[in-house]
């Protein structure tokens, strides 16, 4: 029986002398991908040259993608740390396939796949072949690309593993990519790039819904502040704006279309589960086909604040301001769990504001 080397090492012979190859070498997504780049003329023997954009081009791109980039960098920076090894590289990239930012360290930098991996670099399929970036933009799901499975040898050094990110309406915000040599290859990347794509496209999803009712539900009440947790949008007559890919797979089978009526979903009245939650955080929700789930409104008291202008306002205890997007996620988290008494671990390097957030979620606790 031929090893997996062995076999995309045959593979690539079929290729560079047929143009074809045996169904039977390749992982299907790596399979396809290689047939697309053949249908687009690429040689695998002669790359073409790797396109760098210029600076202008390139604080344009940033701009436009500017909110995800700073969700994206957040995640980014945390993936790194979580990440153990060397010569390994966080990259985020538009739908296009261009590189916005990257965190890499610095044996990465200077290695011969750090001119080719940086900012304004365009890694589309279609420009440099297989490779976890182009191909995951694509497919639109996680993809591993590994060693000699890249179309063009000269990234045969790399592995490559990507996931897509995407907008609350489902098109695509950008991509996810953690590159290392292939001797630092490790399978438990993949559920931590999994796990960072769905924080930044949940924190896309609660900024762009932060003045509806956001509703986390989950069919295990201690997963329900967890990634794990669906998220749905609704207005205050209970019909459905939105909904994430985690609420998508928790209701499958129900039209979940916007527009629809919370008890076209759910068997609880909307104004009953509403006025509920001004009582108690959690509540059992039963769907229309019989599946329990423990949901809470995330955000009622800030959403009602308007409502109940005519009672005397409170000052705020620390005035804890921010402007960037993922920061202001943070902050939202931190008072969610310090209001639920759940215990909040605030890390960061010296003179990021751990103090000030600490202070914050004190007063945010009502203690």
């Amino acid at each position: 029986m031929l090893s997996t080397e062995e076999r995309v090492a045959l593979a690539r012979r079929e290729l560079e002398r047929q143009g074809a190859v045996s169904t039977d070498l390749l992982p299907p997504d790596i399979l396809e991908s290689w047939k697309r780049c053949a249908n687009v003329q690429l040689d695998p023997r002669r790359p073409p040259p790797l396109q760098i954009e210029g600076a202008a081009v390139l604080r344009a791109a940033r701009q436009r993608h500017d909110l995800v980039l700073r969700f994206a960098m957040a995640e980014m920076h945390s993936l790194y740390s979580q990440i153990a090894g060397t010569n390994f590289v966080i990259a985020f990239a538009s739908p296009d396939g261009m590189l916005l930012d990257m965190v890499a360290d610095d044996s990465f930098r200077t290695s011969v796949h750090g001119a080719s991996i940086r900012p304004g670099a365009v890694w589309s399929e279609a420009r440099c072949g297989t490779n976890a970036l182009g191909t995951a933009s694509i497919v639109r799901r996680q993809v591993l690309v590994h060693g000699a499975e890249h179309y063009f040898p000269r990234f045969g050094g790399l592995t490559c593993l990507a996931s897509p990110v995407f907008t609350p309406n489902g098109s695509l915000a950008g991509v996810l990519d953690a590159s290392s040599d292939c001797r630092s290859r490790q399978e438990h990347t993949q559920a931590l790039v999994a796990m960072a794509a769905a924080q930044i496209e949940n924190g896309l999803f609660r900024r762009q819904h932060e003045n509806d009712l956001l509703i986390a539900f989950h069919s295990r009440s201690e997963y329900v502040h967890t990634l794990s947790a669906g998220l749905l949008a609704v207005d205050r007559e209970g019909r459905l704006l939105a909904l994430n890919g985690r609420a998508k797979n928790l209701l499958q089978g129900l039209t979940t279309a916007p527009g629809q009526r919370f008890e076209e979903l759910f068997r609880t009245p909307f104004q009953s589960f509403l006025s509920e939650s001004r009582r108690q955080e959690r509540q059992r929700l039963e769907d229309t086909v019989g599946s329990t789930f423990i949901a809470t409104i995330e955000n009622l008291r800030s959403t009602e604040m308007p409502r109940r202008a005519a009672a005397a306002p409170k000052p705020a205890a620390t005035g804890f301001v921010a402007h960037d997007p993922a920061v202001q996620a943070i902050v939202r988290q931190v008072e969610t769990a310090a209001a639920r008494k759940m215990p909040i671990l605030i890390r960061g390097e010296t003179g990021t504001g751990k103090e000030q957030l600490a202070r914050h979620a004190h007063a945010a606790s009502g203690r």
